[in-house]
């Protein structure tokens, strides 16, 4: 079997010259101790002092924070490439589109300034003749038509001194009835377009296995009625609804790390700050076992319907046969648990805390990130392992008092919430200002458009500074939330976050690290001691309503972008017209390209492709509600995961320890 390259890598470059990527690390010892010696704190752990180590000190509250990150971590990824729904989009459409509106959005500035001059003239005509009138009341008629005048109409105007306007709102009239001709016949060739798309990506045996994990029904119902690829085609009521399912899965295939049915990659990755590259990947070694055959596929590998020894599972305990289902991957093996020891295990000084112990990954391919990427995520875990901390010993002492009191309400947590949300609120308000007049004049800044700065409108956006991008700095944030330290209480216990990070960027190297989700690891390791002391993770959030931007401190983003919004009550006629409903919906909140819409009626949330017309056409369809809408980060074009020349959305899941510096 081809090994796929996950990266742009040289594969044959010789292992680093410490080991990195072997498959079995001697222990506790072994797990920081290729970190360079430094500092040891007054409890005797080695907290190394470059700047790259895996355990280091962040100030937290007049207090010194140790955090110590796992040596081993996981890469989940997608199990197909993002270009699966990249290729569905119409970006020209969107374009007609939008001249579409702007057509429309000029011919109600003409109707509103008719309407303005048509009133301070009604007395006069009320004194012309009756013909005079009749021909004034079709002329309000056709104006609130949209319609062109008509001669007569048009004499009339002329004759009330409107005659530059009758000019502007023929010309008006014109533009929007041929940008709504190239809009609608752009749409149904689109439609047409996607339609073979989602036929022809079910051509393929993964996909179809994939789908059949998750919908057996419906790959049944395909094969019986195939999906629809001619001209013509897919009229009919069932086509049409095996066309929007079959495009549904691939959008869940194409974006969704770890859906229930239809696990993807998992892939066990060595942090390692003696490696220089950024990331470097080195085929799977064959895994020979009695359970295995000799040749074990790629982990990266969508495995076909009769490959029953590839569930794409990441294990821990060698590299044995996993009791995974081979179709689902349900089953004990499916559940990857890292054991950690956080009490008094051995160091690099022999004494102390310390996060190791005995982690062997399966055999699989060798990943290791280390270099400038390694110092960017340190840094970027620097930024916000302290407010999390913070956060966590917040909850416990909201939970303790709810406890005590069932009716006192979280205000810790709650007043956490509220300076976080004035940060963001008073920094979001100086950024527009900033960017609508420009740093030095009093005319708009052009820079400020959110489209102005890097990629053209409906491409992806870099992650930098803008109208919509608050970036704080952690050393404000921690001056905004010190006061909340004394209301934390006194026992400064252990925390287990475990960070789930995505990558922004091709070149890892360079890349932003986003905070995806942040999960408690007390369930899911093997905690010494006990989970009982340790304190649960709780990750703060920033709500301002309608609108909250994208939220960036230091050089993490810390959160998405996100809009709460109404869909139409309005169906329309037609496809085309619930299109251009969720266009202007669009324009008007100014969303991106990619977005990911949290629906009532749905469990999870969905892809949404505005420039999709499937995908367009799915949401416009979902019962009207309030949504909650965030940007797809990263977008296709800035993943840096790539299996065979393909990117994939991935993320990078860490074990953490917090702690407090002993003898402070």
């Amino acid at each position: 079997m081809t090994h796929p390259t996950p990266g742009p890598i040289d594969s044959d470059r010789p292992a680093p010259a410490d080991g990195a990527g072997s498959s079995v690390p001697a222990g506790p010892a072994d797990a920081l101790g290729s970190v360079p010696a430094g500092t040891v704190d007054g409890g005797g752990s080695s907290v190394p002092a470059g700047p790259g180590g895996l355990s280091w000190r962040v100030p937290a509250g007049g207090e010194d924070l140790v955090v110590e990150v796992h040596p081993w971590a996981l890469v989940c990824a997608t199990g197909f490439p993002a270009r699966l729904i990249g290729d569905l989009g119409r970006p020209a459409l969107r374009h007609l589109t939008e001249r579409m509106l702007a057509a429309g959005h000029r011919l109600s500035t003409e109707r509103r300034h008719f309407q303005q001059r048509a009133a301070a003239l009604r007395d006069t005509v009320l004194r012309l003749p009756p013909e005079q009138q009749e021909h004034a009341r079709s002329c309000i008629q056709s104006v609130r038509a949209g319609a062109p005048l008509t001669g007569a109409e048009i004499g009339l105007l002329a004759s009330l001194g409107l005659g530059d306007w009758v000019r502007r709102w023929q010309s008006a009239v014109v533009a929007a009835a041929s940008a709504r001709a190239a809009a609608w016949s752009a749409h149904a060739a689109a439609r047409l377009a996607t339609r073979c798309r989602v036929a022809e990506a079910y051509d393929d045996e993964s996909v179809r296995h994939a789908t059949s994990a998750a919908d057996p029904a419906f790959l049944q119902a395909i094969a019986k009625h195939p999906l629809a690829r001619r001209p013509g085609a897919g009229t009919a009521r069932r086509s049409r609804l095996l066309t929007a399912t079959a495009h549904r899965h691939l959008r869940r295939l194409a974006t969704v790390i770890e859906p229930t049915a239809l696990p993807g990659p998992t892939l066990y990755v060595r942090l390692d700050p003696a490696t220089p590259e950024p990331l470097h990947v080195e085929p799977a070694p064959p895994a020979r076992s009695p359970d295995r055959p000799a040749t074990q596929p790629s982990r990266h590998d969508s495995a076909p319907a009769s490959d029953a020894g590839s569930c794409g599972c990441a294990r821990v305990g060698g590299a044995g046969a996993c009791d995974c289902d081979p179709v689902t991957g349900d089953g004990a093996g499916s559940s990857t648990r890292v054991p950690i020891t956080v009490g008094h295990a051995a160091s690099s000084t022999g004494e102390g805390d310390a996060i190791g112990g005995g982690l062997v990954p399966p055999a699989c391919e060798r990943v290791t990130i280390g270099g400038a990427a390694l110092v960017r995520l340190r840094d970027a875990l620097s930024s916000i392992m302290p407010l999390c901390y913070l956060a966590a010993l917040l909850a416990r002492e909201d939970a303790a008092e709810a406890a005590a009191c069932p009716q006192a309400p979280p205000t810790r947590m709650r007043d956490l919430a509220a300076i976080l949300g004035r940060l963001v609120s008073h920094a979001h308000r100086r950024q527009q200002d900033a960017h609508r007049h420009g740093p030095d004049t009093g005319r708009p800044d052009p820079g400020g458009d959110r489209h102005a700065r890097g990629a053209p409108p409906g491409e992806p956006q870099p992650v930098q500074d803008g109208p919509d991008v608050v970036r704080l700095r952690a050393q404000d944030v921690a001056a905004a939330v010190a006061g909340l330290w004394a209301r934390a209480g006194e026992r400064f216990d252990r925390c287990l976050p475990a960070p789930r990070l995505m990558a922004v960027g091709p070149d890892l190297a360079s890349a932003t690290w986003l905070l995806s989700d942040l999960r408690d690891d007390r369930d899911t390791v093997d905690v010494t001691p006990p989970a009982q002391h340790t304190v649960p993770v709780v990750a703060p959030r920033v709500d301002l309503g309608p609108h909250t931007p994208r939220i960036m401190i230091d050089d993490l983003v810390f959160q998405r972008a996100r809009w709460r919004l109404s869909l139409p009550a309005a169906r329309g006629a037609d496809a085309f017209d619930r299109w251009t409903a969720i266009h202007r919906l669009r324009a008007g909140h100014g969303l991106p390209r990619h977005v990911f819409v949290h629906h009532l009626a749905e469990p999870e949330p969905f892809h949404v492709d505005l420039c999709d017309p499937l995908a367009v056409e799915d949401l416009a369809r979902r019962d009207p509600a309030e949504v909650l809408v965030t940007e797809m980060l990263p977008a296709p074009g800035q993943l840096w995961w790539r299996v065979a020349g393909d990117e994939r959305c991935a993320e990078l899941r860490l074990a953490c320890l917090l702690r407090r510096a002993a003898g402070r």
